[in-house]
């Protein structure tokens, strides 16, 4: 069965292909470069379970999801941040 690229006329209904739906991108090299999970420091969020913390002093935030936030182990703005703050707790693994 072939697909018209133009939509059914008023009164009769087939299948028709959307010019502007989404497809579906293959997978490229940005995806490569990015670094393995197990690189990052975890730190526990001991009051929330989720929310989006606001860094000081930088336009910068960070997502708390299931009461865990991921930063990278190079990130010094962001590990100062957590570990000056009694709220978060190193994760060890």
């Amino acid at each position: 069965m072939s697909i018209p690229d133009s939509p059914p006329n008023a009164g009769f209904f087939m299948l028709w292909r959307n010019p502007m739906a989404k497809t579906e991108k293959p997978v490229s090299d940005e995806l490569a470069t990015l670094e393995p999970a197990s690189n990052l420091l975890k730190f526990r969020d001991l009051v929330y379970t989720s929310r989006t913390l606001i860094i000081p002093k930088s336009p910068r935030t960070l997502p708390v999801a299931k009461g865990l936030v991921e930063v990278q182990p190079d990130d010094a703005e962001a590990l100062a941040f957590l570990t000056g703050n009694e709220e978060f707790a190193p994760l060890k693994e």
